[in-house]
Formats: C-alpha cells, sequence, structure tokens
C-alpha cells in the first residue's frame, strides 16, 4: 500500500478507535499522565554544561483499556492493539536568541548539528492507575564554545516525550508494528549554562551598573524625572543574577541595550543640551567679571595714587604748622625782648634827664 494511502488510513484509525482505548469517564486529552524528574534538580529550568542528566519518566496509565489482540476498528479487522505502550523519547541541542531591528526584536531558534537522539521503547500496558518507570540520560559534554554559540545566545536542551497506543497489521503469518495512536505528549526545555556565560552576564551587568551610576553625578531637573527608571533597570537586573536566573538576565541585558540605553543616552545628551548653555552663560559671566575686575585694578591704583597725593599734602600741611608755630614762638620772643629795651632804654633816658635839672 502507498505511503500516503498508509498515512491516510492510520488518521482514519486513529478518529475511529479513541472510543475503545479509553475507559468510562476518561477524555481524549488524559488517557495517561506523564512525569519527568530530572537528576541534578534543574535550577529554573537551567542545566549546567558538563553534567551527566537523567530523566526518570514515569508514565500513569487513566484509561487505557485495550487487549492484546483486540480489533482498532471493525471495519479493518486485521489492525489490532498489540497491549503495549509505544514510548518515544527525543533530545536536541538547540540555540535560541533574538534580532533586533528598527526598534523591534525577533526570537530564532536554531537546531544544532547532529545532536538529536530519537528513540521509541515498546512497554507493556500497565493495568488501570499502574505505572511505568524509566530512566534515560543525556551527557551534556559540550559548551557554548564547541558549538559555536555566542553568550548573547542561549542553548536549550529539548527533551520531548511522546506516547501511543500500539497497534500492528496482520499480513498472513507476519506482522507490520505500527507506532500506533498517539495519546499524549510533553516536552521539556532545559537551559544550559556554564562559566563563560556567567561571567559574560555578570560583565555585562557591571557595564550597565556603571553607565546608569553615572546620573549620580548629574542634578539637573532633567535627568531626575528619569533616574528612578533606570535605577529600577538596575534593580531588576541585580535581581536575576542574585538568584541564579540567568536566562531572564539575559533577556533584560538584551532589552536594556536594544530599549533603555538609546533612552539613556537621549537623557543624557538633553542633559548635555542643558548644561552646555549653563556652560556658554558662564562664559559670558567669566567675561564680565574680568571686565569688573579690570575696572576695579583701576579705581584700585587711581585710589592708591590719591592717597599718597593726600599723605603727602598732610605732611606739607604737618611741617608748615609746625614752622608757623615755631615762627610764632620767635615772634613773641623778640616782641617781649623789644618791650623790654625799649622800657631799658625809656627808663635810662628818664633817669639822666631827672640828673641834668
Amino acid at each position: 500500500m502507498p505511503k500516503q494511502s498508509l498515512a491516510i488510513l492510520t488518521l482514519i484509525m486513529v478518529l475511529l478507535s479513541m472510543t475503545s482505548i479509553l475507559a468510562h469517564g476518561d477524555t481524549i486529552q488524559s488517557p495517561a499522565k506523564i512525569t519527568v524528574v530530572t537528576t541534578p534538580e534543574p535550577h529554573l529550568d537551567q542545566l549546567t554544561s558538563g553534567d551527566r542528566c537523567m530523566f526518570r519518566v514515569t508514565v500513569q496509565n487513566l484509561g487505557v483499556t485495550v487487549q492484546a489482540g483486540q480489533v482498532v476498528n471493525a471495519s479493518i479487522p486485521n489492525v489490532k492493539y498489540s497491549g503495549n505502550f509505544t514510548l518515544e523519547t527525543s533530545f536536541e541541542l538547540r540555540k535560541q536568541g533574538r534580532i533586533f531591528y528598527n526598534g523591534q526584536s525577533i526570537s530564532y531558534i536554531t537546531s544544532l548539528n547532529n545532536t538529536v537522539i530519537d528513540n521509541y521503547y515498546s512497554l507493556r500496558i500497565p493495568p488501570i492507575n499502574g505505572t511505568l518507570n524509566n530512566v534515560f540520560t543525556y551527557n551534556l559534554t559540550k559548551g557554548y564554545e564547541v558549538f559555536g554559540i555566542r553568550p548573547d545566545e542561549d542553548m536549550v536542551l529539548y527533551f520531548r516525550i511522546n506516547l501511543f497506543v500500539q497497534t500492528y497489521r496482520e499480513a498472513g503469518e507476519s506482522h507490520q508494528l505500527m507506532v500506533g495512536v498517539q495519546i499524549n505528549t510533553q516536552r521539556n526545555d532545559f537551559y544550559v549554562q556554564d562559566f563563560v556565560k556567567r561571567e559574560y552576564l555578570m560583565g555585562k551587568f557591571l557595564d550597565i551598573k556603571g553607565e546608569i551610576g553615572q546620573l549620580k553625578n548629574i542634578n539637573s531637573a532633567q535627568v531626575q524625572i528619569g533616574k528612578d527608571y533606570f535605577y529600577n533597570v538596575v534593580s531588576g537586573i541585580n535581581a536575576t543574577m542574585t538568584r541564579g536566573d540567568y536566562v531572564n538576565s539575559l533577556q533584560l541585558i538584551l532589552n536594556y541595550y536594544q530599549f533603555d540605553q538609546p533612552k539613556l543616552l537621549a537623557l543624557l545628551y538633553t542633559n548635555l543640551n542643558s548644561t552646555g548653555i549653563t556652560a556658554d552663560n558662564y562664559i559670558k559671566l567669566k567675561q564680565d567679571y574680568s571686565n569688573l575686575n579690570g575696572r576695579y585694578n583701576v579705581l584700585l591704583g587711581d585710589f592708591n595714587q590719591a592717597l599718597k597725593l593726600n599723605q603727602l599734602q598732610q605732611d606739607n600741611i604737618t611741617q608748615l604748622e609746625a614752622k608757623a608755630q615755631a615762627d610764632r614762638q620767635n615772634f613773641i620772643s623778640q616782641s617781649i625782648t623789644g618791650i623790654i629795651v625799649l622800657f631799658l632804654v625809656g627808663l635810662l633816658f628818664g633817669s639822666r634827664f631827672h640828673l641834668f635839672q
């Protein structure tokens, strides 16, 4: 039978046979439950490069009641249930990142070459509420550099589980085993971290912290409006780094460089423009001060010169007053001496006149 016809036939079988797979009261969405426990326990869905990871997969039968050899659909009597589950496990390493353009971003996921491990297991269907336990391992032996992944991208371990109710086709005495009817699927994404990635994130965080820290040195009114926003950016990245959430740390760092850093530069430019006007005013004020200082120095020189002249005049006046005082004293002395002389002369003439009589 051609593959296309077989695929169509299988799809019809899936649609027609689900009622016979489920027990009473169950729904198509929950005929079996899949639980995955990972060792070492991933912190915030993160694993470390170099770890040997173990995945304990538990399948619980919640309502599958088919028996081995039971016909899937009466209209196709040679297609029967085998009485087993088909468990498919798929491991794959992927590169995940974001591209920024024109103020927007788009995410991308790329499968890394030669990392897909896809296996199928045939497991006996347990009774209702019974469980199956299986352990699968995957070694994270290769880091970012080996696969050519940049530290601003994520390496993701993709682990998918598909569960089928297995069927087979009778063809004479031979049986053609088929995967069967899919009844559940589960996907787990684990982000792989390594030393280089963590050091890159820490370095970027310190760069951002230093850039935003420059705002503390600026006190203009324009910058005051945006400071709290950028301080919260730093706090948010620091919080994710502290709790070891490197996935969200990377996203916050990428958002900063794409969206927040341009805002910061615009804010600093606004402040620079404002301080530039102030600087121009400062230059004018400094020139005015220089002119006033020159005029003050001229006036101070004139004042000192006038002070010297005034002091000289004061000295001259003092000398003249002293000379006048001396001349006055001499004049008085001479006047008294003259009077005494005249008195004596008069007395002498008077005595002689008396004798002649």
